[in-house]
């Protein structure tokens, strides 16, 4: 990961979500890439604990996903390494957030989205988005990012630019887009499970929410994906 000095701020972040960017109606939990001082990324959905699950990629080239326990802390659920560049240009697929059609059911007490969320346009029914955060070294053309012209319905969600003096000397960008692809085995899955709480202090909302870690192997790397779904609301 490059190097990074952010002046005046520890961090950024970019918070994304399905919805109607137009009037601002938000269909789906919130997600958020963030960036530190270090240019070390972390992934989260604020609406299923925030940081108490996340994935993040370090300067060291390690990479975790951490959970946090009963006891309050955090304890490391799996690690990999940072995946090897996709194509010449050096860019990096590091992480996948799924946002499913069925998984698409209002978030009890939840007004409107933050005003710098972003509103993808929801996924048709059958459908999820998956929104693939990638990393591009280098200058990139303005206007411009990947699988633009590949016939996918790939829509621009965010960029972080990063760089050293001035913007045309581009170090690093994270950069998120979001395609449709036909709804996959988690989010039926967890749509129809069985959700049962032995523990009559715990108290079990309406519609319970999870956020399903995986590990998928893309043309012999592995890709960490992430999908927040309610459990068994379509049983």
């Amino acid at each position: 990961m490059p190097e990074l000095n952010i002046t005046g701020v520890g961090q950024v972040a970019l918070r994304f979500a399905a919805g109607d960017d137009v009037n601002r109606l938000q269909q789906s939990s919130t997600w958020a890439a963030r960036i530190n001082r270090s240019a070390e990324l972390y992934v989260f959905n604020y609406d299923s604990g925030g940081e108490l699950a996340h994935i993040s990629f370090h300067k060291d080239g390690s990479c975790h996903y951490k959970t946090r326990g009963a006891d309050g802390r955090l304890f490391k659920y799996a690690e990999w390494e940072l995946p090897e560049p996709l194509e010449e240009s050096g860019m990096r697929r590091l992480a996948t957030v799924v946002i499913p059609h069925r998984g698409l059911v209002p978030i009890a007490g939840k007004g409107s989205p933050h005003p710098d969320t972003v509103l993808i346009p929801p996924p048709d029914e059958g459908q999820q988005l998956e929104i693939d955060i990638l990393w591009e070294p280098g200058i990139v053309p303005t206007n411009a990012y990947p699988m633009q012209t590949a016939g996918l319905g790939t829509m621009f969600v965010g960029r972080f630019s990063l760089y050293q003096d001035v913007p045309d000397s581009g170090l690093a960008h994270f950069t998120l887009v979001a395609t449709p692809r036909p709804e996959g085995v988690v989010a039926e899955q967890l749509s129809v499970a069985d959700v049962r709480v032995t523990d009559p202090s715990i108290e079990v909302p309406p519609v319970p929410r999870a956020v399903h870690f995986e590990i998928v192997e893309v043309g012999g790397q592995q890709l960490p994906v992430l999908t927040e779904m309610p459990i068994g609301h379509l049983r």
